[in-house]
């Protein structure tokens, strides 16, 4: 049973809040990468614009990390070079497996769990697929070694 207080007087409008409320959860995971994850909450700014720039990076971010999670689920077999750069997942590769990359890109499965497992996903047998805490926690961790790499090879 569903409490609404919008009218229904068909199945169809039923139909139609049934969906609403569906999507609650994913608005709810997507509001706890934000708080959890981009810490937005710690944030002090002196001025509102600021606030209200930081906010719109952070969603982007955490749009990213909720939309990396759920087309891992949804579409495990895609290639993963529908949501990562090429930097970006053989980064990933190679800072998880510690082996060279293939040429081919993994699947959107993989390459998530891969990047789940830097962030603390062991991808035991029982495990399930990796929730977004671990994907963001990978994810914080990837830009660290791009970060690395890239200043490496300015040394050089």
């Amino acid at each position: 049973m569903l409490l609404t207080d919008l009218p229904v007087e068909d199945f169809k409008q039923a139909r139609v809040i049934i969906e609403w409320y569906r999507s609650r959860w994913e608005i709810e995971t997507y509001f706890r990468v934000l708080k959890g994850g981009c810490q937005i909450e710690s944030n002090r700014f002196r001025t509102e614009q600021r606030m209200l720039n930081c906010i719109a990076i952070y969603m982007i971010i955490g749009w990213r990390l909720h939309s990396i999670t759920t087309r891992a689920r949804r579409l495990p077999e895609a290639p993963c070079t529908s949501a990562y750069s090429e930097k970006e997942w053989r980064m990933i590769w190679m800072m998880r497996d510690k082996t060279t990359p293939p040429n081919e890109p993994p699947s959107m499965r993989e390459i998530t769990r891969m990047l789940a497992g830097l962030g603390g996903f062991l991808g035991r047998k029982g495990d399930g697929e990796p929730g977004v805490k671990t994907v963001w926690q990978g994810y914080t961790k990837l830009l660290h070694y791009i970060e690395a790499a890239e200043a490496l090879n300015g040394l050089k």
